[in-house]
Parts: structure tokens; sequence; C-alpha cells
């Protein structure tokens, strides 16, 4: 599958590893930097949406997508592990779920780039899954330090079912990252997902736009 992805924000934060252990399914390891954990909040639009080289009609080329992610290791291998997938557009959750086996879920997104981007969820009627997030994006790319390659240059992600894992491999071009001011930020992700944080600081990048080739997923 080919798409562009664009207007992307990564929002990492410091979060307590144990937390994470618990949470994280078997034989999938938590990915440490400096024996410290992190997750992520990724907004962004998808778009150029591609199967099998045929494009999708334009209602359907497109759609808003905003992820909660990890990092792990299993058996060498450093890749990314979604805590949470949640799209706009209900049949690019189904597809998402058919051939890549991973557990999108709709959402109400509103996103405008450079300056904002609310999520909500609606997990049942009395429970809503929220992200609200206000921001600024320098003009320059920045030169990117150990720790934001080691969260951004990730080419996988796996997921665990019934202890069998699986890979899905992303092929692109290294992220040109400019810097993002966080303005003011609300969520109740880590809460539903009993992930404690450590740290209220946050890293921030943003990125304008990004090819990308998605490989078809396989048992590993």
């Amino acid at each position: 599958m080919q798409q562009t992805w664009s207007n992307l924000i990564f929002i990492h934060q410091e979060v307590d590893p144990k937390s994470l252990m618990k949470i994280i399914p078997e034989p999938l390891e938590l990915d440490l930097y400096d024996g410290k954990a992190y997750i992520s909040f990724v907004p962004f639009k998808m778009k150029d949406i591609k199967i099998f080289n045929i494009p999708l009609i334009p209602y359907f080329s497109s759609i808003l997508e905003f992820n909660l992610r990890t990092y792990i290791n299993f058996k060498g291998q450093k890749a990314v592990y979604f805590f949470s997938l949640d799209a706009n557009k209900s049949l690019h959750i189904e597809l998402a779920r058919l051939f890549f086996k991973l557990n999108y879920l709709k959402a109400d997104i509103n996103y405008l780039p450079s300056k904002s981007i609310e999520c909500i969820r609606y997990d049942t009627r009395d429970c809503e899954v929220k992200f609200n997030a206000k921001f600024t994006v320098d003009h320059k790319v920045e030169d990117q330090s150990n720790l934001s390659k080691w969260l951004t240059e990730r080419y996988s992600y796996l997921e665990s079912e019934n202890g069998k894992v699986f890979q899905g491999k992303l092929e692109h071009s290294p992220w040109k990252l400019k810097k993002v001011n966080l303005e003011s930020i609300e969520e109740n992700y880590l809460e539903k997902y009993k992930i404690q944080a450590i740290s209220e600081k946050y890293l921030c990048h943003f990125a304008k736009e990004l090819k990308v080739n998605v490989k078809s997923f396989i048992k590993v």
C-alpha cells in the first residue's frame, strides 16, 4: 500500500517503564533509551492512498489519524507498538483491520496543521477518550539529537496475537523534522491505558510530508 503522510506531529513523553511492561503483550519486549521508556502521540493526515497501485476515489484517498505508540524490541528488531489507532473514516478502519491486523477505532478528529489537534473517541456512551493540544511550528528543519532519531527512525511495527508475532514494514526516506512549540495539552489516553507519566515535559517534532510504502503484514 502506498500513501503520503502529511502534517505529522510527534509528541513524545517519558513514562514509567513498569506501567508499559504490564500492558505490552508477550513475547514483545520494551525498548529503552538510556534506561528510559517513552510513548508518543502522533496525529497526521494520510493521503494519496493506493492499494495494489490503484488509487482510491477522492473521498476515500485520505483520512485523519491519531495514534498512541511506544517502542519495542523483538529478537533484535526495533519497532513500534500501537496502544491506540484512531481514524475518522469507517472504511479505512475496516481495511486496516482486515489487511494489517491493526485495531483501528472510529474517532472524531479535528486537525488544523501547525495550530491544533483534537481527537475524541467514544468507547462507550459514558466513556470519552480525549486528546487536545495547541502548538506552533518552526520553519527551519533542525538537526536531530540521538534521542530524536531513536524515537522517529523506526521502520516497522509489531503486533502479538496469541503468542504469535506479526510485523509490518515501512519504506520511506529519513524524516526532515522541524521543532514544535507546544502551547497546551490535555488528554486522558494515558489514564485509559493505565500508563504512568514520569515527566510533564514533551519532545515534539513536525514533518510536512513523507511518501510511505507499507509492506504486507507477515508472521515473524
